[in-house]
């Protein structure tokens, strides 16, 4: 069965090709008219599109992940994991290095024992 691609990956990928369409095109009439005004405006108007679009895939991706980590270490998945822009450094989580895993430099988020009496 063929695997259906996911949707934020096909927008990327057409800004992506859209970007290059743009930048080939400003090149060639650059070429042509010998005028350089499109690189002031196509040029950094798709890049920015595409810069955006990257940043939002890179966050949605690490939310993926972080939630794939937590369910794979047995770690409740709440709102509160989430507060704060997701930080690892709230009063009741904190990142900490596994001994046995020291050689993989694997970043774990566990609950922090000094905290968890306090709400």
């Amino acid at each position: 069965m063929k695997h259906k691609p996911e949707f934020s990956k096909l927008i990327m990928l057409t800004a992506g090709v859209f970007n290059i369409i743009v930048i080939v095109f400003s090149c060639i009439m650059v070429w042509r008219t010998e005028d350089l005004t499109p690189l002031a405006y196509l040029i950094p108007s798709t890049a920015a599109e595409v810069a955006t679009g990257t940043a939002f895939y890179y966050n949605k991706a690490k939310t993926e992940n972080r939630l794939k980590l937590m369910k794979i270490y047995g770690i409740d998945i709440t709102e509160k994991n989430f507060e704060n822009g997701g930080s690892a450094y709230d009063r009741s989580y904190s990142y900490y290095q596994s001994g046995s895993d020291l050689d993989s430099g694997i970043d774990y988020i566990v609950p922090n024992p000094d905290d968890q009496g306090q709400s």
